[in-house]
């Protein structure tokens, strides 16, 4: 792969650095680690293809570095043609999904997907195996994941964007109660403990920091509304203490997998601009329900820009849809929940920016719609 097929990939994580040198490292099969290196910054770990990997062969013929965990998947192998920042097959009952850019460390999504396999599996897909890279003394690095393929389930996104355009929000209460279901599995399956003083601090100096890169990447659009957002996010620091447990790290409707008489919760990876420390680090629940809340928003408008949606039905049907989320999830801090939404909202600015520009007029038309409640 050339440079520049290489930064044109959908999953390449490290826009706005300019590659200069990709070195192969190891390779099993037809996957090859390489590492990038970049005219400024740290390197980046990323797996490459060479040709359609042989999964059942790939796992059944690890070593050396390679460390292979569950059964092989058999099976025919058919490529999933998804949006996504990282390349999945079906191979026959399950999924596999192969990491582009690598993390070094334990991988979240692996991690949970063990301990929700046990913990809810009506509510996720069961945890088959997993490929690690491990050289030397050096941290393992997660090539990929082998989980229960859901038949017959409709993506979240376009799911939820087809009955924005319709106005019906019925959906909307299972997922808040889903939600709440998935922090209690995990405050039972991870230590958990209460925030202090500390952790609150380190919310605000966080989210002001990711606000002072948001006005760094897009400029006067936020400049007017700075003070007004320094205002909410300080409400971070505020307040008494809460739980802290592990999240989903990128909750969304696009991550709930409608099957015939299930739900499925996917994609535990977290935010793909936090480090593996920060995606596993013990935070506040309601991180996941803010970012479902805003996700409700930018559906809708995603349902007008792309769906033909009326813009009045569809108003109607995030508000009617907001209610019935935070309804099925049941008690929670809504002051709290406010300045998280704020927090998120930020965060949809600095992706869109860096990733999909494209995207920007949701986390715009999102933010306009807060800033007026």
């Amino acid at each position: 792969m050339t440079i520049v097929e290489l930064e044109s990939a959908r999953w390449y994580a490290d826009r706005g650095r300019r590659p200069v040198r990709v070195e192969p490292l190891d390779a099993l099969g037809a996957l090859e680690v390489v590492r990038v290196e970049f005219d400024e910054g740290e390197p980046a770990l990323y797996t490459l293809l060479r040709g359609e990997p042989r999964w059942d062969e790939l796992f059944a013929g690890a070593g050396g570095a390679f460390v292979a965990e569950g059964e092989p998947p058999r099976g025919d192998v058919v490529p999933l043609a998804v949006d996504q920042s990282h390349t999945s097959w079906r191979v026959g009952g399950v999924l596999v999904k192969c990491y582009r850019r690598l993390v070094p460390g334990i991988n979240p999504e692996v991690e949970l997907g063990r301990a929700l396999t046990a913990e809810l599996p009506e509510h996720v897909a069961a945890v088959r195996g997993a490929l690690h890279w491990a050289p030397g003394d050096a941290p393992p690095v997660a090539l990929a994941v082998v989980q229960e393929f859901v038949d017959d389930a409709d993506e979240g996104w376009e799911w939820a964007a087809a009955r924005a355009a319709r106005g019906d929000a019925r959906f909307a209460r299972a997922l808040g109660e889903i939600g709440r279901r998935l922090h209690e599995a995990l405050a039972r399956a991870f230590p958990a403990r209460e925030s202090t003083g500390d952790d609150r601090r380190a919310w605000r100096l966080a989210a002001e920091a990711q606000l002072d890169e948001a006005l760094r990447l897009v400029g006067e659009e936020l400049t007017g509304a700075a003070p007004r957002l320094r205002e909410e996010l300080a409400r971070l620091e505020d307040g008494p203490p809460v739980e802290l447990t592990r999240i989903h790290g990128d909750l969304h409707v696009g991550q709930f997998l409608h099957a015939p008489g299930r739900i499925v919760v996917v994609d535990f990876e977290g935010q793909p601009t936090r480090t593996p420390e920060e995606r596993r680090a013990l935070d506040t629940p309601l991180r996941d329900l803010a970012s479902l809340v805003r996700s409700i928003d930018h559906c809708g408008r995603y349902a007008v820009e792309s769906h033909g949606g009326d813009a009045a039905v569809v108003d109607t049907w995030m508000r009617e849809a907001r209610d019935g989320l935070l309804a099925g999830y049941g008690p929670h801090d809504a002051t709290l929940l406010r300045a998280l939404e704020f927090e998120r909202a930020v965060y949809e600015f600095t992706y869109a920016s860096r990733y999909l520009p494209g995207w920007l007029y949701a986390p715009r038309g999102g933010l306009a719609a807060l800033l007026a409640t």
